[in-house]
């Protein structure tokens, strides 16, 4: 009788054992998702330039008056995006900040001749 015990246990825990390591192999991968990033430039003066890289597509402004916003709606992507941000100015104060759906990722600023302020950061899709 014990070989027959034995057995009828077996099988219960075995059973249980490969639902644990199915549900386990699907819960690890998630799905890439939008986001939306958010460029905020605040201060006093005007930007002498103005320039902000996303996903390698690098775009200049000159002479930009503050405050300046931009706001980028990010498709889902596998692998993620990656952003940079940069605001030169003459002469006043700048201020940026850079958010990534609605958390601040990133800010930082100066005041003076000839300041540059920026951020730069990547999601991780």
């Amino acid at each position: 009788m014990p070989g027959v015990r034995g057995r009828s246990v077996r099988w219960p825990v075995l059973g249980v054992a490969a639902a644990l390591v199915m549900t386990g192999c699907g819960g690890h991968h998630r799905s890439p998702r939008p986001h939306t990033l958010v460029f905020d430039v605040t201060g006093k003066g005007t930007l002498s330039s103005l320039t902000y890289t996303i996903d390698g597509r690098a775009t200049g402004r000159k002479s930009v008056g503050l405050p300046w916003r931009q706001t980028f709606r990010l498709p889902a992507r596998k692998g993620g995006h990656k952003w940079d941000l940069t605001a030169k100015l003459d002469s006043g104060s700048v201020y940026v900040e850079v958010y990534l759906d609605g958390a601040r990722m990133s800010s930082g600023g100066c005041a003076g001749d000839g300041c540059d302020s920026g951020g730069s950061g990547s999601t991780a899709d």
